[in-house]
């Protein structure tokens, strides 16, 4: 969606006090611009895409991600051993 799309359209629900501490904290967290702009785009992403089917879970796919990049890191690490001079080769080509 366009940011700058006119938004003509109000959707009202009522929070309880801890309610609305914790979608303003989870807003200022993220950097949205307003607790309006937090909850539509978190709304939005919850809805089925064109095709019918749910969007992934940002929050998984992102531990997935970490836990993909720990395993690539390791993997480096382990290769890194097996090479002469593994660990001034990687500190050179990282700058150290």
């Amino acid at each position: 969606m366009n940011p700058l799309t006119a938004k003509r359209r109000i959707v009202n629900f009522r929070l309880t006090d801890d309610e609305y501490q914790t979608l303003q904290k989870a807003c200022v967290s993220t950097g949205a611009r307003s607790i309006s702009d937090y909850a539509r785009s978190v709304l939005l992403a919850m809805l089925p895409d064109e095709t019918g089917r749910q969007r992934p879970d940002m929050s998984r796919r992102i531990d997935q991600l970490e836990t993909r990049v720990s395993a690539l890191s390791a993997a480096i690490r382990a290769i890194e051993g097996l090479l002469p001079n593994g660990e001034a080769a990687m500190a050179a080509m990282q700058g150290k």
